[in-house]
């Protein structure tokens, strides 16, 4: 009756314990969930992720990783970023995986490898995680550590499409924009994949569909479409959709010609650095459409634009001819201390 009694209070012991590792484990997972999901709380991953992580969790290895080497939690730490990173990709983990294919690519934390960065993305790419496969149509676009092959990276970009993710829905676009990498040009097509790229708010998509709807080409001509796109694109960071928008109210393309709107576009453009709308900035204060004439800023922007705007020189030496020297060195002031600026 004694050995008994003993064994039922080991077994009530080690089911105690059990529950008591059970529970911490369970802590642990929801804690680690909560921390890593939304604004990531890298204090708090560390705090429960940890645990798993040591006790060989892959998903809470891939975590810790992250947040080491994004820096989350305070400077980035490679050493750990790689060690938890590696971890959790031996484990198959896909975005390990496609993040130890990021540092191998990069030389980040490791040594630049495109071949190893290549075998991680196909890793996690025939898992079928959408940024990896994307990641692996770009290597076999580019010829980066793989013989570069147009058809198999539509291949793994129309995979990552098939997905929803944008960067692959805003290539295979391009690819049928101009018919290469296989695909035969086809406005129709193109236009489809990038409205499923705008519609998950991606700017150089939507900046092409509204062209689109602009010319007609491969969907029903929709001048107020196009602009709504445009002005979205703009507002999400896209620089060139306002030049798009200065340049339709400048030539009057699909909309009456309005000088006004066009230089407030491309004054705002020029803001956010699209070099052909600095140009067209400093050509607009030098004509003085759409804004008082001003030759200290048509200068200003014209030589903000740099060399990369075709005639830019020409056109600076005729602004310079209608100025005299204490307005020229005003105007390079004023364009050295804007591109200082930023």
């Amino acid at each position: 009756m004694k050995k008994i009694t003993t064994l039922v209070l080991i077994a009530v012991m080690f089911s105690l314990l059990f529950a008591a590792h059970v529970a911490a484990y369970t802590k642990n997972e929801i804690g680690c969930n909560a921390a890593f999901f939304g604004e990531i709380n890298g204090k708090k991953v560390i705090k429960y992720c940890m645990p798993l992580a040591e006790n060989g969790d892959a998903a809470a290895q891939y975590r810790v990783g992250y947040v080491y080497y994004y820096g989350v939690v305070t400077d980035k730490d490679m050493t750990n970023a790689v060690k938890w990173i590696s971890d959790a990709s031996y484990q198959d983990y896909p975005l390990a995986q496609n993040l130890l294919g990021v540092m191998f690519e990069t030389g980040d934390g490791v040594e630049q490898n495109f071949e190893e960065s290549t075998k991680f993305y196909f890793q996690a790419a025939r898992a079928g995680l959408p940024i990896a496969q994307f990641n692996l149509g770009r290597a076999y676009e580019l010829g980066q550590g793989i013989i570069k092959n147009d058809k198999l990276a539509i291949t793994w970009y129309k995979k990552s499409a098939d997905q929803y993710y944008p960067d692959a829905q805003y290539n295979m676009g391009m690819a049928y924009e101009v018919g290469n990498k296989g695909v035969p040009k086809n406005y129709k097509i193109a236009a489809e994949w990038y409205r499923k790229a705008a519609e998950q708010n991606y700017p150089d998509a939507m900046a092409n569909l509204a062209l689109y709807y602009l010319a007609g080409k491969g969907v029903k001509k929709d001048v107020a479409r196009a602009i709504d796109l445009l002005e979205k694109a703009f507002d999400l960071g896209l620089a060139r959709a306002g030049y798009n928008l200065g340049k339709m109210y400048y030539d009057g393309d699909g909309v009456p010609i309005d000088y006004n709107k066009a230089f407030e576009w491309y004054r705002r453009a020029a803001e956010n650095g699209n070099k052909r709308s600095q140009f067209a900035t400093g050509i607009l204060y030098f004509l003085g459409d759409g804004v008082k004439k001003n030759n200290i800023k048509a200068y200003m922007w014209l030589k903000i634009s740099g060399d990369e705007v075709d005639m830019v020189q020409k056109d600076l030496e005729t602004v310079k001819a209608e100025m005299q020297p204490v307005e020229i060195a005003k105007a390079e002031r004023l364009a050295n201390e804007w591109l200082q600026s930023r």
